[in-house]
């Protein structure tokens, strides 16, 4: 079986999948971020999220009929992309659909003429989660290099009320053209 991906830049979501691609991405942070925000974690609100959609920005990966995956890509500014809220449906992780997608934003903002492509893993400052470990090595064996932390309270403190712990970006890039 091979993975499709759709982009919201030319699929129109009907909104039972805009409700699958929500709860995709909603029950995946909620799973993977439980230390750093606490039980119930929301990444974001269904309208936030549809608003990405909306703004063409959201990969969908379709396995067999069935939306198992998502990614947010964007352009920093003229040599740099990032992408977010990466999400595989908790039945169908271990398959390569996060890689594919990753794999196609990558091209994405290659063809559009990126130099780089930027992550950040949130994780607590003070103490290590197995998750995030399997995640930053994930990323290295896919070429992204680690260049820096940054308190998460300096960049988003409107948010930062909300954290559980004390917690820290810690910044990626690859090289991708």
């Amino acid at each position: 079986m091979s993975i499709v991906i759709l982009s919201s830049e030319n699929h129109i979501f009907s909104p039972s999948e805009r409700s699958e691609l929500f709860e995709t991405m909603r029950d995946a942070y909620a799973r993977t971020e439980i230390e750093i925000w606490g039980e119930n974690y929301l990444r974001m609100p269904q309208s936030e999220y549809d608003s990405i959609i909306d703004d063409g920005k959201i990969m969908a990966a379709v396995l067999e009929g069935k939306i198992v995956g998502s990614i947010y890509s964007y352009n920093l500014d003229q040599e740099t992309s990032t992408f977010s809220l990466l999400a595989v449906h908790r039945d169908f992780g271990g398959r390569g659909i996060g890689r594919k997608l990753i794999e196609v934003v990558e091209e994405k903002a290659r063809l559009a003429g990126a130099k780089y492509m930027n992550i950040e893993i949130l994780r607590p400052r003070d103490f290590n989660v197995p998750l995030k470990d399997r995640l930053r090595t994930w990323y290295e064996g896919m070429d992204y290099v680690y260049t820096h932390d940054q308190n998460f309270q300096d960049r988003r403190p409107d948010r930062a009320k909300y954290l559980k712990v004390p917690s820290v970006f810690d910044c990626y890039q690859k090289k991708i053209n």
